[in-house]
């Protein structure tokens, strides 16, 4: 029964990662890296283009 248990706790904690990771991604992109990228700065994205959504989410 103790294996169970210790499955099922490590099985939580790693839907909480799985969940919780894309969530700290997010926070780091909105609140730290703008602050990193200079105002004047063309930013471009994995295409090579820069979007214009970019300059108007600051």
């Amino acid at each position: 029964m103790d294996n169970k248990k210790a499955d099922l706790i490590y099985f939580a904690m790693v839907i909480f990662v799985l969940v919780a990771l894309p969530f700290g991604i997010s926070s780091y992109d909105q609140n730290i890296w703008n602050d990193k990228i200079p105002k004047d700065a063309k930013v471009f994205d994995l295409t090579g283009q820069a979007p214009d959504y970019f300059f108007y989410c600051r």
